[in-house]
């Protein structure tokens, strides 16, 4: 059973959606202003999971993810830049779609953009006037009655006394009749994009947009809407306001929120100016390694960032795959034990995914299988592959590719199996701790990990040993850009 934390009852529920098998899921998309970075990835890669999962648990996802494409921040950024607001909105829409797909990020059903329902929006702001849920004011705004809505401050427990009194102080706009209420529609100012409207020309306000679009597509009750943290109060909190005093239905059944990523304990954020974009990341990550990291930690929870995560992450992602890629070709008929436990592997990471989609339970029963295949009995090592693929079936559940490795390096791997007992001594000399069990790989990935570290700690004396000594066994190392290392069997043989 699917249960997954809904941010609008603060509890664990039983996911049933409205009309099963359909599940309608909305999530809020980028404002089109400049590149993506590291807080972005996370999101959409946290909600392309749950759309993955839903869909191989057998539901039927209509998936759509808005473009904010006109906004103050896009104005400004155009301003400064001397071009078309519209024009800046298509060029970053377009890198958006660049680093998703290099991140493996499924694409959504439906991608509207705010200025394609500019009448829809008006239509809605009209309604909301009628029904005494809205008012003009002299200078051309339409704000939302926020007193109107007697549940205002369900989602994000905010008191709307205490609202009233701190947006008095941040927005003392002396045409408001309450400090809480919000624009629906604003008046044009020169020189910004603007279009007609009964009231004027001018342009609508942020929270109406994913309100229109989603009601437009979704219909006026969604089963799934989600976003980042930071869009709970005042984005989705607005949505709820205004899309139920207009329908007097439900808005939305599930609410789901990412949490951020950190750096220092600070959240990654432009303003804040501690944030990596994505395409500065790829150049020295792989786009497998970003979000093999990203899925190590619980999707309502704050990930923290550092190099040495990522690194970290890097190296564990290479384990799997050669451990997978060392049993992939055993594809004798599988036996009893095979099939059940191949059963048993899918129940572990279905009850990860089922309890609120917890990435690191499932990534831990892949772990498991990977250990299960290193302790195989002889007469089931020949059906092991059968294993691996299941592995790899369930990887791609989470946007991951776990195979099959490039074959020149699956027959790396295989050549220094021979070498298990130098590279187990080469560990002993250099300090590092290892079972018998280690595979000659895990044993190299040892060394290479003790090198980068001599690295950084600006011992290249031990670094240059280490290199060094694995020349002598057949194995050349390549650095790499952002730290990383390859190694490859040396052309010239073992000397």
């Amino acid at each position: 059973m699917l249960r997954i934390y809904n941010d609008l009852t603060k509890r664990l529920e039983r996911f049933a959606p409205l009309a099963y098998p359909r599940v309608s899921f909305y999530v809020c998309g980028v404002t089109v202003y400049d590149y993506c970075h590291l807080g972005h990835a996370r999101c959409y890669i946290v909600w392309d999971i749950v759309r993955r999962y839903l869909a191989y648990r057998g539901y039927q996802v209509v998936h759509v993810q808005n473009f904010t494409d006109i906004d103050d921040k896009i104005i400004r950024r155009a301003a400064e830049l001397g071009e078309d607001p519209g024009s800046l909105a298509q060029r970053y829409e377009a890198e958006y779609f660049a680093d998703m797909d290099r991140l493996n990020v499924g694409r959504a059903d439906y991608y509207p953009r705010a200025t394609e329902h500019i009448y829809e929006m008006i239509d809605f702001v009209e309604k909301l006037l009628e029904q005494k849920h809205a008012y003009l004011t002299s200078q051309g705004t339409v704000y939302f009655k926020v007193r109107s809505y007697p549940r205002y401050g369900q989602l994000s427990g905010r008191e709307l006394a205490d609202l009233s009194q701190r947006t008095r102080l941040e927005d003392p706009d002396p045409y408001k009749e309450d400090p809480a209420d919000f624009a629906l529609w604003k008046a044009a100012k020169e020189g910004e994009p603007a279009w007609n409207s009964p009231w004027g020309s001018g342009r609508p306000g942020w929270h109406l947009e994913c309100s229109v679009m989603a009601s437009k597509h979704l219909g006026e009750t969604v089963d799934i809407h989600a976003g980042g943290r930071d869009l709970i109060f005042p984005h989705h909190e607005n949505e709820i306001a205004q899309s139920e005093s207009l329908t007097e239905q439900l808005f939305v059944k599930y609410w789901l929120h990412n949490g951020f990523v950190k750096v220092e304990a600070e959240k990654m954020a432009k303003s804040l100016g501690n944030f990596r974009t994505i395409r500065q990341l790829l150049e020295h990550y792989d786009p497998q390694q970003v979000r093999y990291f990203l899925l190590q930690t619980h999707y309502r929870q704050d990930c923290d960032f550092s190099d040495q995560s990522l690194d970290s992450a890097g190296n564990a992602l290479d384990r799997l795959r050669r451990s997978l890629a060392e049993q992939a070709e055993s594809l004798a008929p599988a036996t009893d034990p095979i099939i059940q436990y191949r059963a048993a592997l899918e129940q572990a990471f279905q009850a990860a995914m089922d309890d609120d989609f917890n990435t690191p339970r499932a990534l831990a029963a892949l772990w498991e299988a990977r250990a299960h295949l290193r302790a195989l009995p002889d007469q089931d090592r020949a059906a092991a592959g059968h294993i691996v693929e299941r592995v790899r079936e369930l990887g791609a559940v989470l946007g991951i590719d776990l195979g099959p490795l490039p074959r020149q390096t699956e027959q790396a791997i295989r050549a220094i199996a021979w070498l298990t007992e130098p590279l187990r001594q080469l560990a002993s000399n250099f300090a590092i701790a290892k079972t018998a069990q280690e595979e000659p790989h895990e044993l190299l990935d040892s060394l290479i990990l003790r090198r980068q570290q001599a690295k950084k700690e600006r011992n290249f004396a031990l670094a240059d040993e280490i290199r060094s000594e694995l020349r002598k066994l057949g194995i050349a190392l390549a650095d790499r850009p952002g730290g990383q290392t390859s190694w490859e069997l040396a052309t010239d043989g073992v000397c």
